[in-house]
């Protein structure tokens, strides 16, 4: 196992399981991961879509593992920018964690630091977790002015 190039973790006043649920449900994500829609079966090998308002897919990839309500594992391929579609997919890991009445949220992603995704993951990543604290707090959406 690789060591993780870009890792960002916060802390949410929530329960494990609505943290569990905002990452996996089309209807939460669409209100901190950029407006868009995950869709999964959610097993071992199963296909991964994130879908932008107007239904195009702007990311995929596939379950690498998953363990209910702890840890989530993806290779993760951005589609919305043609150099990064270049580059291919990153793999993802997602860890939810009781941590004494907080949950804590984990995010390690896997990438070469000489690439536009690293780039772009490291702006994009805090800005998403933010954003599921924020939804998962106060129950509104993460908007920029």
């Amino acid at each position: 196992m690789t060591v993780p190039t870009h890792t960002y973790k916060t802390y949410i006043k929530c329960g494990v399981d609505s943290a569990w649920e905002a990452l996996t449900s089309g209807d939460k994500t669409a209100g901190y991961y950029y407006g868009t829609r995950v869709e999964s079966e959610w097993s071992v090998a199963s296909h991964v879509r994130y879908l932008a308002p107007n239904g195009e897919v702007v990311a995929d990839g596939f379950v690498v593992s998953i363990d209910p309500p702890n840890r989530l594992e993806l290779m993760f391929h951005p589609r919305w920018d043609p150099e990064l579609d270049k580059e291919g997919p990153v793999r993802m890991v997602w860890t939810v964690e009781d941590a004494n009445g907080l949950t804590a949220v984990t995010v390690e992603s896997h990438l070469d630091v000489a690439t536009k995704s690293f780039t772009d993951w490291s702006g994009g990543i805090p800005f998403i977790v933010s954003g599921l604290k924020t939804l998962l707090e106060t129950g509104e959406p993460l908007t920029p002015s």
